[in-house]
């Protein structure tokens, strides 16, 4: 068999396979899967970063975070930058007045931006259509929720010790960082005398220039494979760790958590999920808030699966990702009924398109 060659045989073998066929060679047996996926990080470590886009995707604010190491147990990427250096949250050009960059994307180096997932050639399929339905199929057809999808901040407005870490993620990945602040934390007024001599607000002071700075980004093997193709069966990070709370949450009656809130993920990363320790203060503070259980990602993603929609869907829609960032004042089920009706026109649209691509001796 391949694998009983020596190691550094079969790693220069598998150097010239791509991510993607490697990805599908771990399929083939444990043994596969370790050597293949120690064989992604070869490649990621030497030719990949991860770039970090906060804000809108034309914000200009990027960072880029590099390979640091692989932790093969856990099958766990780290990437960090070369170095912390504070990136703004301060928006000025922001449309809707608000000032705070609250939201931000990854985007992994070895994805491709515009890979149609239908199958079908699009140099192929594109002539064959009019300008509306070359629209519709580029919109949906090269959707990738890894490509699309968009993480919320921590709040800026932390109550504990300066340059706390902080910590955003979910089953796929953690985000590390600390906050700073450049000026006085002071709201300052501006007031203006009425005809009637009474003081009046007339404006806010902008508010202290505060910048992120990011220490550390961990994700699983699954979710670089995740934007190169749509139906991988994501790990999730650290889920023999993620077991173990549950276990011990359900032992001390907590049912109801955020299995993503930052308390988890900090336990996550810390040395008490490796010795299987889960303290005390987290099972009360995870009981005590248990109100919190739905994030509003959580609670969008489950209306939809009760309406019968894909919930990977979410993130195909501007409108939903303004309203989870907490910048449209849309009610939840607005947010899901026009989901469903676009998906519903979608996939009769869809229907068409392919009778008339038939036609043509094309398949999508």
């Amino acid at each position: 068999m391949l694998l009983d060659i020596a190691p550094e045989l079969t790693n220069a073998i598998f150097s010239f396979l791509s991510i993607q066929d490697l990805y599908y060679v771990r399929g083939v047996s444990k043994r596969c899967q370790a050597v293949a996926e120690q064989a992604i990080w070869n490649h990621t470590s030497r030719s990949e970063h991860t770039i970090l886009q906060f804000g809108d995707k034309d914000s200009g604010k990027n960072l880029n975070l590099y390979p640091h190491t692989y932790d093969a147990e856990h099958r766990v990427v780290e990437f960090r930058p070369k170095t912390i250096e504070p990136i703004s949250l301060t928006d000025r050009s922001a449309a809707s007045g608000d000032l705070m960059i609250r939201t931000f994307r990854l985007w992994f180096s070895g994805w491709q931006k515009h890979d149609f997932l239908g199958g079908a050639n699009w140099t192929e399929v594109e002539p064959k259509l009019n300008a509306f339905d070359r629209a519709h199929m580029l919109f949906h057809g090269t959707y990738n929720p890894a490509h699309e999808k968009v993480y919320i901040l921590p709040s800026v407005h932390d109550p504990g010790p300066p340059r706390r870490t902080r910590y955003v993620g979910d089953a796929d990945m953690v985000l590390s960082l600390y906050y700073t602040s450049r000026g006085d934390d002071v709201m300052q007024w501006n007031y203006a005398r009425t005809t009637d001599t009474q003081s009046t607000v007339t404006a806010l002071a902008p508010p202290p220039e505060r910048s992120a700075n990011i220490t550390s980004l961990k994700v699983s093997i699954s979710w670089i494979m995740s934007g190169i193709q749509t139906n991988v069966y994501t790990i999730e990070l650290y889920d023999s760790y993620r077991r173990h709370l549950h276990d011990t949450l359900s032992s001390n009656l907590a049912f109801n958590y955020d299995p993503n809130c930052e308390q988890v993920l900090e336990w996550l990363l810390s040395d008490n999920a490796s010795n299987a320790i889960v303290p005390h203060q987290l099972i009360t503070f995870l009981k005590e808030h248990t109100h919190e259980s739905l994030s509003r990602q959580a609670e969008l993603q489950r209306l939809l699966e009760s309406a019968g929609v894909d919930a990977s869907v979410l993130w195909k829609y501007g409108f939903a990702k303004r309203w989870l960032a907490g910048k449209a004042a849309f009610e939840p089920e607005d947010v899901v009924r026009r989901i469903q009706m676009t998906e519903e026109n979608w996939h009769k649209d869809q229907q068409s398109l392919r009778r008339q691509l038939a036609k043509e001796n094309i398949s999508i």
